[in-house]
């Protein structure tokens, strides 16, 4: 299936192009680009992407069809600001108006509009307390299972077969720092 220029007066097929990172369906008449949800993860800031995506459950009718099933369109605002936590845009913050097709994940861009968003700040690094919390949970994750999985089967050696099965070099067990049933941390049985 095609993807179709969400204008109706164009209708032009949309061509894909990436450039490694972002992959995006542009008009070949300049009237704008189309990019799925999942693809402006890592581009724009996290609250812009989900107040654009919260918003579209209810956005207001557009005149635009989808590219691909050329369903009507919803449009949304978004507000814009300089970091990425929700719901805490200034009262003076700029809004850019969106084309959303929400069943097909699409949003439609028009010209100008993608540039006045805030490109995606990296994440930063656990610090060691959330460290410590993340190593625990995945402790405990692991330790359940494998409780579970001699639970269900009553012997210990199916615990010890299917970690051989999910993980043959054992590379769980030392990413987690504790040796999965049947596997030492510094074996590759």
């Amino acid at each position: 299936m095609e993807n179709l220029c969400p204008r109706p007066d164009c209708g032009a097929v949309l061509e894909r192009q990436s450039n490694g990172e972002f992959d995006t369906w542009v008009c070949p008449k300049s009237h704008g680009f189309a990019a799925t949800i999942t693809e402006l993860w890592g581009q724009l800031q996290d609250d812009e992407i989900r107040q654009l995506w919260d918003s579209a459950k209810n956005g207001q009718p557009s005149d635009l069809l989808s590219p691909g099933l050329r369903l009507p369109m919803v449009r949304v605002e978004v507000a814009i600001d300089d970091d990425e936590e929700r719901n805490n845009a200034p009262a003076d913050a700029p809004f850019v108006t969106l084309d959303v097709a929400y069943e097909e994940q699409f949003i439609w861009f028009d010209v100008g509009e993608y540039e006045q968003f805030t490109r995606d700040k990296a994440n930063p690094e656990p610090t060691p307390e959330e460290q410590k919390q993340i190593r625990q949970i995945a402790d405990q994750f692991v330790e359940a299972w494998a409780e579970e999985v001699k639970k269900r089967n009553h012997l210990g050696a199916a615990a010890d077969k299917f970690a051989n099965i999910v993980d043959p070099e054992g590379k769980l067990a030392r990413g987690f720092g504790k040796a999965m049933p049947g596997k030492s941390s510094s074996s590759h049985e």
